[in-house]
């Protein structure tokens, strides 16, 4: 976005912010790896996952069943740098896979929805910001139900999404897809 070539017209403050706005998400599915902020996410949400899983079963009196084992593998014990982790193929850990996933699929339509304000189709760039918000509480609700539905509980822990994040979020199975106001 060089200043002044070619004859195009001036780009807006509000299409250099998007543009801007555009590369990490690009970058981030691009690579297909999660930046630090999303892996936090995706850790945090395991080790919650696996703690609920744990108390679940002891409260039931199956503490070595074959039902935990599939629900969260051999656990990784946390320490000082790193959570508690379910074990690959749990679960849990199918779980985690599938949050991944969903970020990185979202990150693509972040990224994509950036691009077309940046280049003069510009919805209002607060808009995408707030459907970025609902984005985010969505995913934390879809793991919260994901996981009810592996222990066969109700859903009762985390309420992050309570409404608002239906509005412009639409669950298609395999990640989110972001329906954008078209003008």
């Amino acid at each position: 976005m060089g200043k002044g070539g070619g004859g195009s017209p001036k780009t807006t403050p509000a299409e250099q912010q998007a543009s801007a706005s555009a590369q990490p998400y690009l970058a981030e599915y691009n690579s297909g790896r999660l930046n630090s902020t999303d892996q936090q996410t995706v850790e945090l949400a395991d080790t919650n996952q696996t703690a609920a899983a744990l108390q679940s079963f002891a409260e039931s009196g199956m503490g070595a069943s074959t039902s935990l084992g599939q629900a969260v593998g051999t656990v990784t014990k946390g320490d000082s740098t790193r959570s508690m982790q379910a074990g690959a193929g749990s679960a849990v850990d199918l779980s985690k896979l599938s949050l991944t996933n969903q970020i990185l699929n979202y990150d693509l339509q972040m990224g994509q929805a950036y691009l077309q304000i940046s280049s003069g189709q510009a919805a209002d760039l607060a808009t995408i910001q707030a459907d970025e918000a609902q984005a985010t509480a969505a995913a934390f609700t879809k793991v919260s139900q994901s996981f009810a539905s592996i222990l066969g509980t109700p859903e009762t822990s985390t309420d992050f999404g309570s409404g608002a994040a239906t509005s412009g979020v639409m669950d298609t199975g395999g990640g989110y897809q972001v329906n954008w106001p078209s003008h």
